[in-house]
């Protein structure tokens, strides 16, 4: 049970509440690709104050994001693809024996 009377009181919580992103890759004409990414971020903060009798509540919401777009030439996308299969052959291995079945 709390006191008789409340001169004052204040009462914080903050969160971040969300973290997410977009990519998106679209082929070209040219027979490239550009791929458009988009990062979002979500902060809520809010706060109670209590004077005497009266109650005082602030919200405070900040969405942050963040896009960019990045393009590859198709015929250089070509001639580095038996390259980056070597490389990435490894890899590929490695995650599908890791995947709980």
């Amino acid at each position: 049970m709390g006191p008789w009377m409340t001169i004052f009181q204040q009462e914080s919580q903050a969160a971040k509440a969300a973290r997410f992103q977009v990519t998106v890759a679209e082929p070209v004409s040219q027979g490239g690709v550009v791929t458009s990414l988009m990062a979002f971020e979500l902060n809520a903060t809010t706060t109670l104050t209590q004077v005497l009798f009266f109650k005082f509540r602030s919200v405070d919401v900040k969405l942050r994001h963040s896009s960019g777009r990045v393009a590859i030439d198709g015929n250089l996308l070509a001639g580095l693809a038996p390259t980056i299969a070597k490389k990435v052959a490894v890899y590929v291995q490695s995650y599908v024996e890791n995947i709980p079945i």
